[in-house]
């Protein structure tokens, strides 16, 4: 049996001889009780303490304020008299403590008084404990996570969160969850797909989010649920919606890598086979041309079946133009760095192309919406990159009707530029043959204005992705690495 020492504070030790004479009675040497006046500071360490102070005494508040801060954070019982002042009662309610009544306390009465007052703080301090356990769980994790209201306000977060949103505080910068997504229509919708009731739940969303006093974006993947807490009501257990608890991880750098790598390789196999192809076909296409010239010096040929050699001449120096282009277009040349504003050089590529929209009747419009940022890259022919989106643009909008938007934005740690157009638009089949060389949909065109943009972008570890449909429009975004990551 454990011994507990109990401290009474009291205007006398009256009190005291009472309350051991009592514990004894009930279990005979478990109690050690020591008496103290209650302005006698410091206090005698003990278990628990048993406090009794006359309501007559104008200071009788602030002595057990003062007793109650000392005291802490030992349980404390408070003996209370008849009638009880309405100024005791608040601070009983403040203090969340124990009391018995003084005329009515018994042996019973007050040793199951201090058992229970032991339990319950040593309860306290085991929930205190489990507290402080899940919060630096909470703080500590790498996947940053974090806690709403009802009303989708941030009430609490983690370390990752105000990393991947380069905050250092919430309250300065924003109180709401829907400030922090780019598109609104992307919130609403992920409202009205959670349950309306009090069900427990958990869903997975992918869309934009942005930081907050930046243009930066990134693609987050999120994964939120209820929180459904229990609670006591006409002794029935009523569980009540009380907000959101989740995660969100940035996956616009990894799948922007995944994708950039997968797309580099695809282009340098496609142009690998493509130049072996052009070497190839060169040899019996020389070898035929020279037939053509010998044919010609030696054989006496008619009108009409020289005519077919010409015809034959023509179409080999046609293909062997060809052949050049296509060499051209997937040369991979040295790459010469030069450290360059991108805005800067995205808003010379709108100014030189102006004459173009002007002469097609359409609008060249620049939305330059992203931090300036400078990197090292080959500036001439990330301008011709560039270049052939917008004429491609330009073309594709109906004459007198068009209008084209140019604009930037930092995607994560990617200076994104897009082309965006309001022409005719694309099928699916057509978006996956769009950089293939010699694909085209132009009556005049060769097919390989892309397939020379691809290449460039890939010499700058880019990638190029295009959004259409048909009779709408189309959506071509360039996302080339910053300083950060490059």
């Amino acid at each position: 049996m454990s011994h507990t020492n109990v401290l009474v504070l009291a205007p006398d030790s009256a009190l005291c001889e009472e309350c051991a004479e009592m514990l004894s009675r009930i279990q005979p040497g478990k109690y050690s009780l020591f008496w103290c006046p209650l302005n006698e500071f410091p206090y005698t360490d003990s278990d628990v303490a048993i406090v009794h102070e006359e309501y007559s005494k104008p200071e009788y508040l602030n002595i057990l304020e003062t007793a109650s801060a000392m005291l802490h954070p030992r349980p404390v019982i408070y003996l209370v008299d008849e009638p009880i002042p309405v100024q005791f009662v608040v601070f009983l309610k403040s203090k969340k403590s124990d009391f018995l009544r003084r005329k009515l306390l018994a042996p019973a009465g007050l040793n199951n008084g201090i058992r229970y007052a032991i339990k319950l703080a040593k309860l306290k301090v085991n929930l205190a404990n489990e507290k402080r356990r899940y919060q630096s769980l909470f703080d500590n994790a790498v996947e940053p996570a974090f806690f709403l209201d009802a009303r989708w306000n941030i009430v609490n977060a983690n370390r990752a969160f105000f990393e991947l949103f380069k905050l250092d505080d919430i309250d300065k910068h924003v109180v709401n969850f829907a400030t922090l997504v780019t598109k609104e229509s992307d919130f609403e919708n992920l409202k009205k797909s959670l349950p309306s009731n009090t069900q427990y739940f958990t869903t997975e969303s992918q869309f934009r989010f942005r930081r907050i006093g930046t243009q930066s974006q990134f693609l987050g993947k999120l994964v939120i649920s209820s929180i459904v807490e229990a609670t006591l009501v006409n002794g029935r257990i009523d569980y009540r919606f009380n907000g959101f608890q989740g995660t969100l991880s940035n996956v616009s750098y990894k799948k922007k890598m995944v994708q950039i790598q997968r797309e580099v390789e695809r282009v340098e196999n496609t142009y690998r086979l493509a130049r072996t192809l052009a070497h190839e076909i060169r040899n019996p296409l020389t070898n035929i041309g020279l037939s053509l010239e010998q044919l010609k010096d030696t054989v006496v040929l008619g009108e009409d079946n020289l005519n077919y050699i010409e015809i034959a001449e023509r179409c080999t120096k046609r293909i062997n133009e060809l052949l050049t282009k296509l060499l051209h277009s997937s040369e991979r040349l040295e790459f010469q760095a030069v450290e360059t504003n991108f805005n800067d050089l995205v808003e010379a590529v709108v100014k030189i192309e102006q004459d173009r929209a002007h002469l097609h009747g359409a609008k060249l419009i620049l939305d330059i919406g992203s931090d300036a940022q400078c990197n090292f890259c080959q500036p001439e022919r990330l301008k011709i990159a560039i270049t052939n989106l917008i004429a491609n643009a330009i073309e594709s909008t109906e004459k007198g009707k068009g209008a084209v938007i140019v604009g930037t934005y930092v995607d994560d740690t990617f200076y994104c530029i897009y082309v965006e157009d309001n022409g005719h638009g694309m099928d699916e089949e057509v978006q996956e043959r769009l950089f293939d060389p010699f694909f085209t949909r132009k009556s005049n065109g060769v097919g390989l204005g892309l397939t020379s943009t691809q290449t460039i972008i890939a010499e700058h570890n880019g990638q190029i992705e295009v959004e259409s449909a048909v009779g709408v429009g189309s959506t071509f975004t360039i996302s080339l690495p910053t300083s950060q990551n490059s």
